[in-house]
């Protein structure tokens, strides 16, 4: 096995990091393959995630710290998995760079075979958190496995690799929101795209210090197509991002007002049918308040048509009219139903 210190030239090895020090020397390539040496990745992976997991958990935050427990764990697994597909698809450019090339495949230090070994055994672990996801916030998800795929292979036909890159580690800011509350909405599209025009900063950033070297073996990137006037597009990227960030900020609180109302919505229903004096009547109260609950419920349609026009779920509360007993006092058995119709998570 190689020596764990680069022989020489400039690295990006954080030589001192934990992993380094106390992993078995046999395990220390596999961790710089998964980056544990710089976890600020990590970090922007997960950021996303729970950023949209608290738009979504609000305002009941006691939900949110197993939402984070388990998009952190996601994150170090889809991290590593997506470094390591990476090293494996740029294995013969970073032997021409500087900075990349004691990384562990160039160096000789891991074999072809372990590092797809590797990159699977870190996979498996993000499988195993997709089964906690429900199956909207899964095959969101799943989604993001073509951008994680692709995006190595960007650097060689596009000068826009880094949009990739942003729509793959920001693809969380999808995944929290959709996790918790099995749906999407206008404010997490919002912040969707405010990552990805962060990444556009910080990545263009780290990209300057291959610049000579990229020009050299053919890679594109941002960081050469701004090379006339980087701090112009970094701001402009920047200002981006903040401002679709405060957009998702008031399309959360519209979001939240709706929620409100539609609870709301949901009470003045169970009152209604609770009072009425006749299976009938209670059915009555209960049709108008349903709709008005799908109204409220539907993330994409502010008017509410496309809610109104849900026929089936329509037809389902009314079909619990055969539920309501002749005596109105038995009226609340049908509300829960109804409730748990319309709102699977009450």
């Amino acid at each position: 096995m190689a020596a764990d210190t680069p022989a020489s030239g400039f690295t990006d090895i954080n030589l001192r990091h934990w992993t380094l020090r106390y992993l078995p020397p046999w395990a220390r390539p596999y961790g710089r393959l998964a980056r544990w040496d710089r976890p600020i990745g990590i970090w922007l992976l997960m950021f996303p995630c729970w950023w949209s997991a608290a738009l979504g958990a609000a305002p009941e935050w006691g939900r949110l710290a197993g939402w984070m427990a388990l998009f952190a764990i996601g994150a170090l697994a889809m991290r590593g998995a997506g470094c390591t597909w990476n090293d494996i698809v740029d294995r013969k450019i970073d032997a021409q760079v500087e900075r990349t090339r004691n990384r562990p495949l160039p160096a000789g230090e891991v074999t072809l075979r372990n590092a797809l070994i590797w990159m699977v055994l870190q996979s498996l672990v993000a499988v195993l958190i997709l089964f906690k996801l429900n199956k909207f916030a899964g095959g969101v998800a799943l989604l993001s496995l073509v951008l994680v795929a692709i995006y190595p292979a960007m650097k060689r036909f596009t000068f826009w690799p880094q949009v990739v890159l942003g729509l793959a580690f920001n693809w969380g800011a999808l995944v929290g929101y959709a996790g918790v509350t099995g749906t999407l909405s206008w404010a997490t599209v919002a912040l969707y795209f405010g990552g990805v025009a962060w990444t556009l900063v910080y990545d263009t950033i780290y990209a300057m210090q291959d610049q000579r070297d990229d020009a050299i073996v053919g890679v594109r990137s941002t960081a050469r197509r701004f090379a006339g006037a980087p701090r112009r597009w970094l701001s402009l990227f920047a200002v981006l991002a903040l401002g679709l960030w405060t957009a998702a900020g008031l399309l959360g609180a519209l979001l939240g007002r709706r929620e409100l109302r539609r609870e709301t919505t949901l009470e003045l229903g169970r009152r209604l049918t609770l009072r009425a004096p006749t299976p009938d009547a209670g059915m009555q109260a209960l049709q108008p308040a349903a709709v008005g609950a799908i109204k409220c419920s539907h993330p994409f349609d502010p008017v509410g048509e496309d809610a109104v026009n849900d026929g089936d779920k329509v037809l389902q509360v009314m079909t619990l009219r055969a539920q309501i007993e002749d005596d109105g006092a038995k009226a609340p058995g049908a509300v829960e139903n109804w409730i748990s119709l319309v709102d699977p998570d009450s």
